[in-house]
């Protein structure tokens, strides 16, 4: 997720060539090193260039390499060293920065379970940042108010997302997430008892929203509740479970599963 984030979320590497764009001509080779390399995904490299171009640089530019150098070790899942380099930058004057270091703390603080955290630095990095990357921003921020349980605010965090996105793909991403938000009160059969269908258990928490807006317009077809993400503990590890309905019989639940092409498996409702 952080690797998809870093490279592809805020598309940073465009971001960074219009910062460098008024760099000094003395500087702008040792900057174009480590920036080219971060856009060729040698991320090793590029986090040891930045290093490099941070100890000789001051001021923006300064700032533009420390924040490639964290982007490479979020790249890199290197969570400790993207945290000590792109944190700093939350307080950064350049909104591009400071937004899109926020946004990839808030990648880490997702997988953690953070989600909290996560709805704080989305939603500043969402104001500091424009078009498509502000989108993105808003987008993340939904899915974190979502495993919060704050319907209401992820409806309107989507809602914000689809006002600022351009890009026809994005735009997809978020017409599915809205449409999987629960709409009201379901038929009873749907909300209560022993049983429920799922779909499959996640480490990552956006595949496990992916398969859930995946499987809204078949649960929709099938009169059956949106899908709903769960969050429970195995292991000493978080995981996301996708779930459909709740019914008061295993028979019930075949039943619900077989309308979904027998996707998924019919178990007890546990840790919801």
């Amino acid at each position: 997720m952080l690797r998809k984030f870093a490279i592809g979320l805020l598309t940073l590497s465009a971001s960074l060539q219009v910062c460098l764009g008024g760099c000094a001509s003395g500087s702008a080779d040792r900057q174009g090193d480590y920036l080219q390399l971060y856009e060729h995904r040698e991320y090793v490299k590029a986090f040891e260039a930045g290093q490099s171009a941070y100890a000789s640089a001051s001021g923006s530019e300064r700032e533009k390499a420390a924040l490639t150098t964290g982007l490479a070790a979020a790249a890199l899942e290197r969570e400790t060293d993207s945290e000590r380099w792109l944190r700093p930058l939350l307080n950064s004057e350049d909104p591009k920065i400071a937004g899109s270091a926020g946004a990839t703390l808030a990648m880490f603080a997702q997988r953690h379970g953070r989600h909290t955290d996560a709805v704080a630095l989305l939603t500043a990095a969402s104001s500091k940042l424009t078009g498509d990357d502000k989108a993105r921003a808003s987008m993340f921020a939904g899915d974190s108010l979502q495993a919060l349980g704050k319907t209401a605010e992820a409806r309107a965090m989507y809602a914000q997302a689809a006002a600022n996105v351009t890009r026809s793909d994005l735009r997809i991403q978020i017409t599915s997430r809205t449409a999987a938000l629960p709409k009201g009160a379901q038929p009873a059969t749907n909300q209560t008892g022993a049983f429920t269908v799922q779909i499959g258990a996640y480490l990552d928490f956006q595949r496990a929203m992916a398969t859930s807006a995946r499987l809204q317009p078949k649960a929709a077809a099938a009169a059956l509740a949106s899908p709903r993400v769960v969050k429970s503990s195995k292991n000493n590890q978080t995981l996301y479970a996708v779930r459909i309905g709740r019914f008061a019989t295993r028979a019930e639940g075949e039943a619900a599963r077989r309308k979904l092409g027998n996707e998924g498996l019919v178990m007890v409702a546990t840790g919801e």
